[in-house]
């Protein structure tokens, strides 16, 4: 299951080491981020071991929407051993963030 998140909770992945974080930027109207939202479950059903996922819906949280620059929904940022290494923007493929993944698996 992926998890949503909160601001108090995206403080725990900048202090996480070794662990790779995907963070799925959303907002419940999107019709782009519902596209996503199966995808990511498939990736998380086949690198559960590898990954963790979690959701961070920007109208709770525009402040880390901010930080991140997060001008545009779905955005994926991942984070490895605390530190932002990706970023995915928009409605891809599971093979697009497959190839992204194998870069810090």
């Amino acid at each position: 299951m992926i998890k949503e998140i909160n601001s108090t909770d995206f403080k725990e992945i900048l202090t996480a080491t070794d662990k790779l974080f995907l963070v799925d930027f959303f907002a419940e109207w999107c019709t782009q981020s519902k596209v996503m939202a199966p995808v990511i479950t498939q990736i998380l059903m086949e690198y559960k071991d590898n990954i963790i996922i979690n959701r961070l819906n920007i109208e709770k949280n525009p402040d880390i929407a901010l930080d991140y620059r997060v001008l545009s929904i779905p955005t994926i940022l991942i984070f490895k051993d605390g530190t932002l290494a990706g970023r995915i923007e928009g409605v891809v493929t599971k093979s697009v963030i497959e190839q992204k993944l194998k870069k810090y698996l």
